[in-house]
């Protein structure tokens, strides 16, 4: 939805203060009200009652068709060019009720959006209704100190109602006429400051003397001019414009399809998270998971190819981009054709529409066959944002490192683990994955995040992280924690404080698992790396943990409670923002790797806990033959 910051005052919120009693100077201003309402058109000013106008924005593509009704119908028609192609967002406001359409998709407005949409009118009615507004009876006026506005002397009055709030307006002191319109506003990150609006050109358009040029600036700087032009005035416009927009009928399907599946998804995760509280062994945790899955598929295919049948003939339009947006999202295993038709009528169309690059950015770590054609159609777009071109660097680095990483990894798992990772992303998509030169993928992800480092090293992506620290450890991570590769040291202490050193167990098969007490999935693993260490305690095998709980008091009561009897590097007060976590680079908790007795790196990120036992139990077995 549109918010009044957005299409008023780009990136401030016009703060509405209702009108208390501030000290009411109209006695002292009555002969300025006179000179205002004389130079505004005098009796024609008094009497309008409604009009319309056209504000275009110089340099830019965008322009806003106003209606105003008095005393509280309102509506701005929004034109600009998205991807190079014409979109159009409307506002309206009837009394209390207020709806707003953008991209094709209508929502009704809240009461504090209709409040401030009013107060919207206020602002923009001002360089218009302000010569009169100094003889309204149920206007507030204070007088204020006179300021030089173009050179010349003018009187400030603030004006405040209590139905639209408060705005200040500047009139030239010999003549009258309105010169400057001004408010107080907050910023996004909560700075306070004060906007204001330059008036200029002025011409008599039906008796009425109105600005055609608006000079928007802050601080004596100039953040936008607007050409004003088509007034039209009169009693009444059609009611039509103010009644309740419409919006395509495959917006509405889509709408009410997804409404649906939503339900249906909210009852299948409460079954799902019911069954894995019950589950007491990773077998039945597995055995529900793959239900969930099932059940997840049997209800998104139907829905995403109803949608897709809806939108495929609207697929250039706007409107469409939400739906395309789902269906690419959530489709995957039986449905990944239609995720990947989504995404390529996104690259058609919408390719650097805000929604597709945060569907692009959102499935970098997801070996899906789109993501990658996508990131580099959006990183070859010449009108491409700079704020997102880093994200997009970052995105399509981290597909190449996904690309090699699981081109090794499936060439050594399971049956079984293939089995679910064919219905999950598709057959089609893992043998693509498998026609993957690893090296070349790890080589160019490399090159990738270096290039990342070099131009945007010093830009952040979240908290106080820089992509140039992202980049720094995620080829740190590439070069020594890879499959294939020799694991670095860990130098340390347990939460006992006592020191070693991950090298300590060379000659052992190592599962070393990064996790917390306060991470869910780390504490449900528990009870079957019990198992695995009750199992294996009279053979060449280690379980190590990196802890990450801050507070090492509890940790050490939570470990009690939980049974864990083995070792522990502890990350110290920074937790999971502590040496070891940042150093190999864990994003993720939990996180597992496991060693063969030489220290190197033979699996990573295992799924499912027969996949662990297989893994591990593989490298025991190889260390015990060569005994």
């Amino acid at each position: 939805m549109y918010s009044f910051r957005r299409v008023i005052c780009g990136s401030v919120v016009l703060l509405a203060v209702a009108a208390g009693a501030p000290a009411d100077d109209r006695e002292s201003l009555k002969s300025l009200a006179e000179k205002a309402l004389k130079a505004g058109g005098g009796e024609k000013l008094q009497a309008v009652k409604a009009w319309t106008f056209t504000e275009k924005v110089r340099g830019k593509t965008t322009t806003y068709r106003r209606y105003v009704q008095l005393p509280n119908r309102f509506r701005t028609e929004i034109e600009s060019e998205l991807d190079g192609k014409p979109s159009k967002s409307v506002i309206v406001i009837d009394e209390g009720k207020g709806w707003s359409v953008s991209d094709g998709k209508l929502e009704e407005m809240s009461a504090e959006d209709v409040a401030g949409w009013r107060k919207g009118a206020f602002w923009v009615s001002a360089p218009i209704l302000g010569p009169r507004m100094l003889s309204d009876p149920d206007t507030a006026l204070t007088k204020l100190p006179e300021v030089k506005i173009e050179h010349r002397a003018s009187v400030g009055v603030k004006l405040a109602r209590k139905d639209y709030g408060t705005i200040r307006l500047y009139f030239d002191r010999e003549i009258g006429r309105l010169l400057k319109v001004e408010s107080d506003y907050m910023a996004e990150d909560g700075k306070k400051g004060v906007t204001e609006v330059i008036l200029s050109d002025f011409r008599e358009v039906g008796g009425v003397m109105v600005p055609h040029k608006k000079t928007q600036q802050e601080g004596g700087r100039v953040f936008g001019e607007w050409d004003v032009t088509e007034y039209k005035f009169a009693d009444m416009l059609d009611p039509k414009l103010f009644e309740k927009p419409s919006q395509p009928t495959f917006v509405t399907g889509f709408l009410a399809i997804k409404k649906e599946v939503e339900a249906k998804q909210s009852k299948l995760d409460a079954a799902f998270n019911k069954d894995d509280v019950a589950s007491k062994t990773e077998d039945e945790r597995a055995a529900a998971r793959k239900r969930y899955a099932q059940e997840w598929g049997k209800i998104t295919s139907p829905a995403a190819e109803k949608v897709m049948t809806a939108v495929r003939t609207h697929a250039a339009d706007p409107a469409a981009v939400e739906a395309l947006v789902w269906v690419a999202n959530g489709s995957y295993g039986r449905s990944s054709d239609l995720g990947n038709d989504a995404a390529e009528l996104l690259r058609k169309h919408h390719l650097i529409h805000k929604q597709t690059i945060e569907l692009a950015y959102r499935h970098a770590l997801g070996p899906l066959k789109w993501t990658e054609p996508l990131l580099r159609a959006q990183l070859a777009a010449a009108d491409l944002p700079t704020t997102d071109r880093p994200r997009l660097l970052y995105s399509l680095a981290q597909v190449k490192q996904t690309h090699s990483e699981l081109s090794r990894m499936l060439a050594e798992i399971s049956d079984e683990q293939l089995s679910w990772m064919e219905g999950y992303y598709g057959k089609d998509t893992l043998a693509s994955l498998r026609k993957i030169d690893a090296a070349r993928a790890e080589a160019e992800a490399i090159k990738l995040f270096t290039e990342l480092g070099d131009k945007y090293g010093s830009e952040k992506l979240v908290r106080e992280i820089t992509f140039g620290e992202l980049a720094k450890s995620t080829i740190y991570e590439i070069q020594n924690l890879s499959v294939g590769k020799t694991a670095p040291e860990i130098n340390g202490e347990d939460t006992e404080g006592v020191k070693f050193k991950l090298s300590d167990y060379r000659g052992k098969v190592v599962m070393l698992s990064f996790w917390g007490t306060w991470c869910g999935p780390c504490m449900r693993l528990v009870p079957h790396e019990r198992e695995i260490v009750g199992r294996l305690k009279d053979k060449p095998f280690a379980l190590i943990g990196v802890n990450s709980d801050a507070d090492k008091i509890k940790l050490k009561a939570a470990m009690v409670k939980a049974r864990i009897t083995w070792r522990s590097f502890w990350c110290g007060e920074k937790g999971y923002d502590g040496d070891i976590p940042k150093a190999w680079n864990v994003n993720g908790w939990p996180t597992i790797y496991i060693l063969d007795h030489k220290g190197v790196v033979r699996g990573k990120q295992v799924m499912t806990a027969k996949e662990l036992d297989r893994v591990i139990d593989k490298l025991v077995s190889e260390v015990d033959a060569k005994k």
